[in-house]
Order: C-alpha cells, then structure tokens, then sequence
C-alpha cells in the first residue's frame, strides 16, 4: 500500500475537489486526509490517499487540470509512538509579531505544531481587527498545564486572551 501526499494551490474555481477527487478514486485511490482553503483567488489542497501500486497515473492526470500546480510525495504513516493534541485558541488585536511569538514558544520547548490556522474578524462592538489562531500540538500529559501556563504568561504580556479547545 502507497501512501501519496498532494499539495496544489492555484486559481479557485466551482468544480475542483471534485475533479482533483475523482481523479483519484476513478484510479483505485482512497482518500484519507484533506484540507482546503480559498485565500483571496486562490484555492489551495493538501490531501493523502492510499493506493496499491504505483500512483504515477493519478499524478499524471492530476498534471492536466489547468491552473493548478500540484506536488507530490509518498510518505509513510507514523504509528510507533501513540500522540495526544491539544488545541488553543489565541485571539486579541490584530498586531504584528504573535505568531512568530507562539511558534517561538513551541520550537524553543521542542513541542511539535500540527497545525495552524488563523484569520481575521471583525469586533462585535468596534469592528476593529481581531486576530484568531488556533493552534494545535502534540501533547505530552506530563507537561499539559506548563505550556497552559507559559501560553498564558505570552498572551497577557502580548495582550491576548488564550482559550482552551475541547
């Protein structure tokens, strides 16, 4: 069994999930993880599949859609090691600095991100910028409420308020 990545980014238009899907299940592909997003024009794709054989004809066809740039990569899954996430939510003034803050925090501790995402909303009374990220991390239970603490300790000097995720 193969396991393929794909990323491809170019201009959003209705239809591509499904031709970028169909591709890969009309040749024996099955989709185990996406994520996609529309940034402006561009609509941008992450996702893995799984394929016994070689996936060299759904890269080629993937090749063919037109204003799309794909990457491709094979890669193998990591199960030796049972991981936990935790999710935080940092939201406050739009300002610049707070995620090289955050990221700086989890690289100088050697905790991996999983994932990010952030984006910006209006204030219910002002209609200021508020930034939001969400922010997510492999856990280890032994330290779970240290990095609360220290992530707290962050926003109060960077004027943020931290949320918990369930």
């Amino acid at each position: 069994m193969n396991r393929i990545i794909i990323t491809a980014i170019g201009k959003d238009r209705p239809g591509l999930v499904n031709k970028i899907t169909k591709i890969i299940s009309d040749n024996n592909g099955s989709v185990e993880n996406s994520k996609m997003i529309k940034i402006d024009d561009q609509f941008a794709i992450i996702i893995n599949f799984i394929i016994n054989g070689s996936s060299k004809i759904i890269e080629q066809k993937l090749q063919t859609i037109k204003k799309l740039s794909f990457f491709c990569k094979k890669t193998e899954k990591n199960s030796t090691v049972q991981v936990y996430e935790k999710s935080f939510t940092i939201k406050g003034a739009d300002d610049k600095g707070i995620m090289d803050s955050i990221s700086n925090y989890f690289k100088e501790k050697s905790i991996n991100i999983t994932q990010i995402e952030t984006y910006i909303e209006s204030a219910p009374t002002t209609g200021s910028p508020l930034f939001n990220m969400v922010v997510t991390f492999d856990e280890n239970k032994q330290t779970s409420n240290q990095i609360k603490n220290d992530l707290l300790e962050i926003c109060e000097k960077m004027n943020l308020n931290l949320i918990e995720s369930t």
